[in-house]
């Protein structure tokens, strides 16, 4: 953008034939471009003048017996020649255009005089000519050089007829023609002078208009860019931004406008924000920070920022540029990843346990059974009281061995999350094996009643979906206190929904949730359970969503809440 901002008296031409030329003396590029367009036309001009000159000549000079006639024809071959040459070769192009200008008015005088002697001298009806010398110097040279170019000119007409002796006799014709040669060249410089203040002029409006257009452009560009750019004054004061700060921060402009740069970031990151400006004061530019911005809801979004100081034209720190990207959406990537592999490594352990867990407890069970149908064989040799006070220990030892294998069947099921695959899931021992799991957290807060009504298999992975509905249990008795079991109740429902999906209601009686947090329930980090990350139900609703199905929830602040989790019926329900 320096470029079209340029000073243009200074300017360089970066191309074009001329551009040599204009390094040397200095031109601008567009002035260079513009005196070549003038000696084109001064060419054109020259051929023109030879063609009038040399028919006036042959018919009303020519046959004068005070004409040089050889020379007159030598003049007007080389002049002819000569104004070809210089129209269609172009030699200004190939020497520093002061230096052909030189040679340029030298050979036009030259010739000049020289015509002059071959027609007649004092008395040629081309003295004329002489008046235009003057305005062709006064349009390639500055206003020096044109005035000595028109006395050189005055001077060389004066010493031609002297040499022919016909100056003194006739001085009442020549000096008049003297004075009208320098006033030639005085309005020569005159409307030289308006032409190229004119045309610079002209320059200077079209540079500010590129100036302008380049400026535009790059506000375009800047407002257009999908991240938020903001620029600060060196204080820290918010000056201006682009629309995709708006969108991210939530704010309007005049909103913030005069506002510390601290509004945009949380709290615990304005020391980071402080030691980021200091270093940009500094000049340094700081690349790729990882902070924590708050939005004017009070939304939290994952930001990656670059701080860099805007320069003055004395080199001066003038202010600070702010591009913030929002990363929030890698991050939640990025941590559904760890859940995933934490998930995956929880599930990997839970199957693990449980094959080990599984010899043993058939080999309990086996020795159980044999134990108890030895006591039976025993039977007629032991008193009734000695056989119950055995066989009831172990009956309980018996159940307890069948609910550790329930336990572990449930952990088999739960470890199964590298299956992706899809297929009918009985939801009724689905959500027994959930509430086996949650019993802990379930017993000591909360009645448990459950409601399944007479639905269809759902069309879902059964590991997944045990995920989805075991983070909503905990969640509903983790939003219940303990100890108050008796005055609260998680409620399991399984119904038919709309359009034949079925639905999952997990109803609690908990603290609930407020109506402005609803919005944001499912998003990352955003949690009212202190004990967990913020990730759970982002997690449920992604695979609820991956699954085909819906996740929806309806709450008050003091009331409790539920959750709605509607799944498409395995397709031979449907048929």
């Amino acid at each position: 953008m320096a470029g079209e901002q340029r000073n243009i008296p200074n300017a360089m031409p970066a191309t074009s034939a001329g551009a040599p030329d204009a390094q040397r003396d200095r031109l601008p590029a567009a002035l260079v471009e513009k005196a070549f367009a003038a000696e084109r036309r001064l060419g054109g001009f020259r051929i023109a003048v030879v063609i009038c000159n040399t028919v006036l000549y042959f018919a009303f000079v020519a046959r004068r017996p005070d004409t040089l006639r050889n020379l007159a024809l030598i003049v007007i071959v080389l002049s002819f020649a000569y104004g070809l040459y210089v129209l269609i070769a172009e030699p200004y192009r190939r020497f520093p255009i002061f230096k052909a200008s030189y040679f340029v008015s030298t050979a036009d005088a030259v010739a000049t005089m020289a015509w002059i002697h071959a027609t007649g001298g004092v008395h040629s009806p081309f003295f004329l000519l002489l008046y235009l010398l003057p305005v062709g110097a006064a349009f390639r040279h500055g206003f020096g050089e044109a005035i000595v170019a028109s006395v050189l000119f005055a001077a060389g007409y004066t010493g031609l007829l002297a040499a022919r002796g016909e100056l003194l006799a006739n001085l009442s014709e020549v000096v008049p023609r003297l004075v009208y040669t320098f006033l030639a060249a005085g309005i020569g410089l005159l409307i030289a002078r308006e032409i190229v203040e004119q045309a610079v002029g002209r320059l200077e409006l079209a540079a500010r208009a590129r100036a302008e257009d380049a400026r535009l452009r790059l506000a375009a560009i800047v407002d257009s860019s999908g991240d938020a750019i903001v620029s600060l004054a060196p204080d820290g004061a918010l000056e201006s931004w682009n629309a995709r700060a708006s969108e991210v921060f939530g704010w309007t402009f005049d909103e913030v406008h005069g506002k510390p740069a601290e509004i945009l970031l949380a709290p615990e990151q304005w020391a980071l924000v402080a030691d980021i400006l200091a270093r940009v004061r500094r000049g340094e530019i700081v690349e790729q920070v990882e902070t924590v911005g708050v939005r004017k809801d009070g939304r939290a979004v994952s930001l990656a920022l670059v701080a860099s100081p805007i320069r003055d034209a004395g080199g001066g720190t003038s202010g600070i540029a702010l591009i913030a990207r929002d990363v929030t959406e890698r991050k939640e990537l990025e941590t559904r990843l760890l859940v995933s592999e934490r998930m995956a490594s929880v599930g990997t352990m839970a199957a693990g346990v449980a094959h080990e867990i599984s010899s043993p407890l058939a080999y309990l069970r086996a020795n159980l059974d044999a134990v108890a149908d030895r006591l039976r064989e025993l039977g007629p040799s032991l008193s009734r009281e000695r056989i119950d006070g055995l066989t009831d220990p172990l009956g309980k030892a018996r159940d307890g061995a069948d609910r550790v294998g329930k336990v572990v069947g449930d952990l088999r099921m739960f470890s199964g999350l590298d299956d992706d695959r899809n297929r009918p899931v009985d939801l009724r021992r689905l959500l027994d094996s959930i509430v086996d799991l949650a019993w802990n957290e379930i017993s000591s807060r909360a009645r448990l009643v459950k409601e399944y009504g007479d639905v269809p298999p759902v069309h879902a992975n059964e590991s997944r979906l045990a995920q989805v509905l075991l983070n909503l249990v905990v969640n509903a008795a983790q939003s219940i206190p303990e100890g108050q079991a008796e005055r609260n109740e998680i409620r399991i429902m399984t119904r038919t929904g709309a359009g034949g999906r079925v639905a999952i209601e997990i109803r609690d009686t908990g603290r609930g949730i407020a109506q402005e947090d609803r919005a944001r329930i499912f998003d990352p980090f955003s949690s009212n359970n202190p004990a967990g990350p913020g990730m759970g139900l982002s997690v449920c609703h992604s695979i609820v969503t991956l699954l085909g199905g819906k996740i929806e929830v309806d709450s008050e602040l003091g009331r409790g809440s539920v959750f709605r989790v509607l799944l498409p019926t395995a397709p031979q329900a449907r048929s």
